[in-house]
């Protein structure tokens, strides 16, 4: 993996789930959608999140780490938030730079104008040649 190009490890945070994608520059390389399964306690919850993100940080020589702005709704949610601060953590302990991007932004770049929509958007990664690393 050609470490002077910038590698991207994008994460869209849930409590059940985690979406993955890792691009090195503009191409998608890697994505997977990883099960959070020890999410009835807190404590649990951030050792698996910790434990994902440890594998993706040893498998990728990860530049950059941009999370999926959580909606107000999902604001709500105490864990998901806390989830959130972990991955923002744990980048910090590997010297990496952490970017917000909303799911608008997202769409706006995938789709390339202002009207673009999730499925869209989701077509459009489906589209970009994938290998798994």
């Amino acid at each position: 993996m050609n470490s002077s190009q910038d590698i991207i490890l994008a994460i869209a945070p849930g409590k059940r789930e985690l979406g993955i994608a890792v691009f090195i520059g503009a191409d998608l390389v890697y994505t997977s959608v990883k099960t959070i399964r020890q999410r009835k306690s807190r404590k649990f919850l951030l050792e698996d999140v910790t434990g994902v993100l440890q594998k993706l940080f040893e498998g990728f020589s990860i530049k950059t780490v941009v999370t999926k702005t959580i909606s107000q709704y999902q604001k709500l949610s105490p864990d998901l938030e806390t989830v959130v601060e972990r991955v923002k953590f744990e980048a910090a302990q590997k010297g990496l730079q952490t970017v917000e991007i909303t799911l608008e932004e997202i769409k706006s770049i995938l789709c390339k104008s202002k009207k673009g929509t999730e499925k869209k958007a989701f077509e459009m990664l489906l589209m970009t040649d994938i290998t798994q690393s």
